[in-house]
């Protein structure tokens, strides 16, 4: 008999939620995401809606007019999260690259095949890296690599274009995609891409006529995609050389592989690692329907842990243990029917403390029968156990289970207490919610594991699974439930995970200030363990904050409701307990000589602008220019303030005409161009947006601060304008302006001047002027800012408020332009004897500088006077 598990906790989907699902039951699909924790989405037909696991509300829905949905993957481009759709109409197949944080489609891409699967490459590996080449020179060019299966047996490789800021494309007005070579020949190593008319260059990979691909898979630590198609064969591709490095045919028959996931062996250092490939099939012949689970060794000639492909020189792969699950692991000739429902890799067991033995990363399938009735079940496997027991023989029946220490097998509560369809399954590691964890203070009592189900309209929370004794499993908390920062190659990590976590931050400073007094023979592994948990705090902590980010944003503007400004605090505290690590690491002598004081000085730089973006966010939240959430689609003053300011301004931009060579128009252009020369575009190549002010969303503003060496005035800058064109329109009141400068410590003065240029910009030169001449008022620091004020005080014809300026301020003069400007308001002001003794100042002023000046006079009817002048000079 096995052990089952009932339903402990359930949260329905919200009613928008539950709306956009609506139509044929029969097409609904879902899928729990692997990069950003606690979000699943659900498509049913035409629809794509993403939903908020922890409490079922709808953060993102698209209508794809005329198509259906058929599959979805994700992934991550220059800190944004998309959703790469395949999509079905009549006129064939397609593929859709879906923005979550813009919520709307970038690129839409036609595919003349019918696709079967497909993912996209991992971006990091796409950047590069300065000492060793990853990628074959064709792929260098490509922007976002989609590796494509089809059912004519074909591997592909498409670029998505994702940094081409001028190619945009809608599910009505599609780009294509055409062949530029096949790898069946010799491809060229110069052969550039990039020159090519195509927008969207394929490339074959391969072609197997008669076996449709079924799953694919990328391998970042190895370099490789691999390949499964529906005759059971398994294909590794090197993306350096674009060479086919292994094939492996698997004994079970024609069988399709469904299901592809890496798994890292232990210890880490050791140039072996294994994949799972698990294979399905429902037929109608009973005793073929069952699902094999195939893990296969990979050789590898060096693992090198400092660079990004670890697993480098591929050997040989092959097949070593394949387990036949259906019936639990009873082989029932009864069963008619069996489908795979997930497949997930755990690295969060650590060392058990008490028998001193390493445990391996967990496998976790799950999987539902009908027998007549529909069953579910879940099984953990343990490679390290499997390891351990010499590779025992696949079990045969349950009755082996209970002498089995590598696999844990689970009957799921019955169907018939939650009858909706199960459309996913994952585990609580992935989620970040402090009900559900499972945190026990004895490192030695945490035994169990969670599941989450996801259904049509449900969340399911599936508790109890109890892990036998000698699997204890011990899932670390290092911030709201991500357990797989529980390292498992040493139980110091977890120890220093829970100390950060539970604040106990005096523990860590006294233990490091005692490693380095101490005269340790295993000081150096220590110091490495200690150098590679920090490394880990600090990512995680970074991919809390941006997963947070892109989970409270829809379409131009960011919502939170309590729990996640909960989650907010929660996530500042963790970071500064983490900043104060990395100082103390930063200042210890030996700990400083023995690691990368240079990197640590940079980590310390980029975890003080997360800790002031964080405590950004929070203020916000608590002035209440982040609103809550709602269900349906979101209205809310703040989301309609920023149409008004966008529209606002781009009326001042016609009337203005900003040009960027001449500086001439808005302050706020002016700065924004100012950080656009100095750091690039900052947000038109991302958000498909115009170079100048407003900027596309809430989330650009935030992603200033993030940009390494930027410079903090002009920074400060862009946000206080922002911030006063958010407060204006809302008509808040003052008190917003004066608690960012209280809680944020920047100077009043700097404020005023803000302020001053804001009103300058808005049309109100009294007020504007009143603030920049006060004495408090800190000066503008660039020149062009004066001449900036200057020119716009001559347009709306106040000539003498633009003397006063000059006479208060006194402005350097840097360029011929600004020795024109301020001639032009000392002869409108009829101050002919200031304007000659500036000109007589300038060693050269250049005839063109005379011309203008005789010009003026001219026009200005100013010769009299200039002629007085001349001879008043001769005598």
């Amino acid at each position: 008999m096995l052990p089952s598990s009932k339903l402990t906790y359930s949260i329905p989907f919200s009613e928008a939620a539950k709306h956009c699902c609506t139509g044929d039951l029969s097409q609904v699909k879902g899928s729990f995401s692997k990069e950003f924790p606690g979000i699943c989405w659900v498509v049913c037909g035409n629809n794509l809606t993403v939903i908020r696991v922890l409490t079922g509300e709808c953060l993102s829905s698209h209508d794809f007019t005329d198509k259906t949905v058929v599959q979805v993957t994700e992934f991550t481009w220059r800190r944004n999260w998309y959703l790469l759709v395949e999509l079905l109409d009549s006129n064939g197949g397609s593929l859709c690259c879906y923005c979550l944080s813009s919520s709307r489609v970038l690129r839409a891409i036609s595919i003349p095949r019918k696709v079967s699967c497909l993912i996209v490459i991992d971006e990091s590996l796409l950047l590069g890296c300065k000492d060793e080449e990853y990628l074959h020179s064709v792929l260098k060019c490509f922007s976002g690599i989609a590796v494509i299966g089809t059912q004519q047996g074909e591997i592909l490789l498409l670029d998505l274009a994702l940094k081409n800021a001028t190619l945009f494309s809608t599910e009505k007005k599609m780009a294509e995609c055409e062949e530029v070579l096949r790898c069946e020949g010799k491809i060229e190593d110069n052969l550039d891409v990039s020159s090519l008319k195509q927008k969207h260059p394929c490339l074959y990979l391969h072609s197997q006529q008669g076996a449709p691909a079924t799953s694919l898979l990328f391998i970042k630590p190895t370099n490789q995609v691999v390949a499964g198609n529906s005759t059971g064969q398994l294909q590794f591709w090197n993306l350096q050389s674009l060479n086919k490095e292994c094939e492996i045919q698997f004994e079970s028959g024609l069988i399709p592989l469904v299901s592809l996931q890496f798994q890292e062996s232990f210890p880490f250092h050791v140039p072996r690692c294994y994949l799972w490939a698990v294979s399905s099939e429902s037929s109608s012949c009973w005793e073929k329907s069952s699902i094999r689970v195939n893990l296969v060794k990979l050789l590898f000639r060096d693992f090198n842990q400092s660079s990004q492909v670890s697993y480098q020189g591929f050997l040989h792969g092959s097949v070593c243990h394949t387990q036949t699950l259906c019936d639990g692991a009873d082989l029932n000739p009864c069963v008619s029917w069996c489908r795979l429902l997930s497949c997930r890799i755990i690295s969060g067991c650590d060392r058990s403390i008490q028998r001193n033995l390493d445990y391996g990363n967990l496998a976790i399938f799950a999987w539902e029968i009908k027998k007549p009735k529909l069953l579910t079940f879940v099984a953990v496997f343990s490679l390290q156990q499997w390891l351990q027991k010499e590779m025992p023989e696949p079990l045969k029946s349950n009755s082996e289970l209970e002498g089995c220490s590598y696999l844990n097998l689970w009957l799921l509560a019955s169907r018939c207490s939650h009858p909706l369809p199960i459309l996913d399954t994952t585990v609580f590691k992935d989620l970040h919610c402090c009900k559900w964890n499972k945190w026990n203070d004895d490192m030695g009592n945490g035994n169990s594991i969670d599941l989450l189900v996801l259904s049509e309209f449900f969340v399911y929370s599936c508790s109890n699974l109890i892990l036998k004794g000698q699997n204890t499993c011990q899932f670390c908390s290092t911030l709201n439930q991500p357990t797989n920062f529980c390292p498992q190659e040493d139980t110091l990590q977890c120890l220093l995970t829970r100390a950060l976590t539970n604040h106990r931050i005096r523990r860590i400073i006294c233990w490091m200030k005692n490693l380095s007094n101490e005269a340790d023979p295993d000081l150096d592994d220590t110091l490495c363990v200690l150098s590679s948990w920090v490394q880990k705090m600090v990512d995680h902590g970074k991919k809390q904050f941006l997963a947070l980010c892109f989970t409270s944003c829809q379409g131009h503007w960011m919502y939170m409701d309590h729990q996640s400004l909960s989650h907010v605090l929660h996530l500042l505290q963790f970071l500064k307990n983490l900043l104060t690590v990395i100082q103390l690491m930063r200042k210890l002598p030996h700990l400083v000589q023995c690691l990368d004081a240079v990197r640590w000085d940079q980590e310390y730089r980029t975890m003080n602008q997360y800790i002031f973006l964080v405590r950004l966010v929070h203020w916000l939240g608590l002035t209440g220019l982040l609103p809550k959430p709602t269900g349906k689609y979101i209205y809310c003053s703040s989301c309609h303030v920023y149409f008004v300011i966008k529209s606002y301004f781009l009326y001042c931009s016609l009337s203005h005409h900003w040009n960027k060579e001449e500086e001439d128009g808005l302050l706020i252009h002016g700065i924004v161009s100012h950080l656009n020369k100095v750091y690039g575009p900052i947000w038109s190549k991302e958000e498909q947006h115009s170079e100048l002010y407003p900027p596309p969303n809430l989330l650009a503003v935030l992603k200033l601060f993030l940009l390494p060496c930027i410079d903090t005035v002009s920074l400060q800058s862009t946000f206080l304008y922002f911030l006063l064109d958010i407060t204006h329109f809302l008509r808040c009141e003052d008190n917003v302006l004066t608690s960012f400068t209280h809680t944020f410590d920047v100077p009043l003065g700097f404020c005023q001047q803000i302020k001053g240029l804001w009103f300058l910009d808005h049309g109100h030169i009294s007020t504007s002027l009143d603030l920049l001449l006060h004495p408090s008022t800190v000066r503008p620091w660039h020149s062009w800012q004066h001449s900036l004020i200057i020119q716009t005080l001559l347009k709306e014809g106040e000539s003498l408020k633009a003397l006063h300026h000059i006479h208060q301020i006194q402005p350097p003069i840097e360029k011929p332009k600004d020795l024109k400007l301020y001639i032009d308001v000392f002869l409108h002001n009829r101050c002919i004897v200031e304007a000659w003794a500036l000109l007589r100042e300038i060693e050269d002023p250049g005839d063109d500088i005379f011309k203008h000046f005789l010009q003026n006079c001219e026009d200005l009817g100013l010769f009299l006077d200039l002629s007085s002048l001349l001879t008043l000079d001769k005598v």
